[in-house]
């Protein structure tokens, strides 16, 4: 082997190290940087190896590629979990939120609004003809409406933020995709040239796009063979190679909001991220403690009109209802809204039954007083009190386990990170190592140089 063979191994000792060096310097440089895949210089024999006697020697040493440390199995996990903690942590929020109702002021006002209303009638049975008394009562009627309105509202303008939500949502994903499709062009660009160039920074780039993604809604992902990035969303593509689809806010009959893609209605199949976390808590609430509420109030109604209707007032009138009558084409949804005391007069307040007995008549004003611990058929067979205690614990509950899966969700997400970081992040132990060898390969190689070069004055001389 000729003294240049020996100059240029040390030449490529000293290129490949620097390389090296260049690339456990980036890493070190990004240990803190969110999604960052630590990257590695792959060494290689450099070729051809030259034949010579007795055997063949080497040429030095060439980077054959830079890697990311990327393992696609932990990645995958990772990317699923969080589109669950996405949806957990949603409906967390959101029902804690609708458990303030029930259990703040409001929900604690209709409780005991809806005690001293019936208190009021037991105790106009005691003086039925005391017009200071049924002012009480209508003004206890008053509050008992005020209280169920509060809650309703509430409620609604909770359902609202959520239908306000997920219209936002889809400048969110069309954002992302519009990004995610974008970098698509520029990985494919570096990488299909044949060589061994890889976008790996790109890569990490497109990866945080994903995840981010994966928070809003559950998508799918494919990755083809020159780098590019399928995204699909509902089984649409919302992703294409360099083309993002975008995402449409729409509004169902009932004025729900959701999300459209080509043209296809895709909201009944986001089941996870936040937006399915949203539509899940929607259906939830309105299924739940909001038509259970409205239930309430239309048992109500439709409980005390007919046996206030049957009983006399103090000014002898009759069929006089209390409250405004839930009639069609009106139905339970709209008990709150309707909801209201009919009567404004003390007068008409129909304590009596016998309208020769007024106004020592309170047989009427018992009965009504008795509807408070009466079971009702339209409540299953519960009184109003115990519905809504029942009503003030489910909604506990699912506060509860949405709280307890978000914690849960929280942890699984914590625990994959923790596996990521082991597989792919920076340790600045092990790169400190890594350093200091390449270092030395470096300088080892500048002194093959330098022996070199004293060899090359030494043939000179002769």
């Amino acid at each position: 082997m000729s003294l240049m063979n020996l100059l240029n191994i040390g030449k490529s000792a000293v290129f490949a190290n620097q390389a090296a060096i260049n690339v456990t310097g980036n890493n070190i440089a990004n240990v803190n940087t969110p999604g960052y895949t630590r990257q590695e210089a792959i060494l290689r024999i450099a070729t051809p190896i030259v034949p010579v006697a007795g055997g063949y020697l080497g040429i030095g040493v060439s980077v054959s590629s830079i890697e990311r440390r990327y393992d696609r199995f932990i990645s995958g996990q990772l990317l699923g979990q969080e589109q669950n903690y996405g949806k957990s942590s949603t409906m967390n929020q959101v029902l804690g939120q609708v458990e303030q109702v029930f259990n703040g002021n409001g929900g604690a006002g209709l409780s005991s609004a809806l005690n001293a209303f019936f208190d009021a009638w037991q105790s106009l049975s005691t003086n039925p003809g005391d017009t200071a008394q049924r002012t009480v009562l209508i003004s206890d009627a008053n509050n008992f409406v005020a209280a169920a309105k509060q809650m309703e509202s509430s409620i609604l303008g909770t359902l609202k933020e959520i239908n306000k939500a997920v219209s936002d949502a889809a400048g969110q994903v069309n954002s992302i995709a519009t990004d995610i499709a974008r970098l698509n062009g520029r990985i494919v660009q570096i990488e299909s040239g044949g060589g061994t160039a890889k976008a790996n920074d790109l890569r990490d780039a497109r990866d945080q796009l994903v995840t981010r993604l994966s928070g809003l809604v559950d998508i799918g992902t494919l990755e083809d063979k020159n780098g590019s990035l399928t995204v699909t969303l509902g089984m649409r593509n919302l992703v294409d190679r360099e083309t993002g689809n975008p995402v449409t806010a729409i509004k169902n009959a009932a004025g729900d909001a959701g999300l459209s893609l080509d043209g296809v209605d895709v909201t009944s199949r986001i089941t996870k991220g936040s937006v399915g976390g949203l539509l899940a808590s929607r259906d939830a609430v309105a299924s739940g403690p909001l038509a259970d509420l409205r239930r309430l109030a239309a048992a109500i109604t439709n409980e005390m009109n007919p046996l206030h209707s049957d009983g006399v007032g103090l000014d002898g009138t009759t069929g006089n209802n209390f409250f405004t009558p839930l009639s069609p084409p009106l139905t339970e949804a709209d008990a709150i809204s309707n909801l209201g005391v009919a009567v404004t007069d003390p007068r008409k307040i129909a304590a009596a039954s016998d309208p020769a007995a007024v106004p020592g008549d309170n047989t009427n004003a018992l009965r009504i007083a008795g509807l408070a611990d009466a079971a009702v058929s339209s409540l299953g067979g519960a009184t109003f009190s115990g519905y809504y205690s029942g009503l003030v614990t489910d909604v506990g509950k699912l506060a509860r386990n949405a709280s307890d899966l978000s914690q849960f969700d929280a942890n699984m997400r914590s625990e994959l990170q923790n596996r990521r970081d082991s597989a792919s992040g920076v340790s600045l132990d092990e790169e400190a190592t890594n350093l200091i060898a390449f270092q030395r390969a470096y300088e080892a190689g500048a002194k093959i140089i330098r022996i070199t070069d004293e060899l090359l004055q030494t043939v000179l001389k002769l």
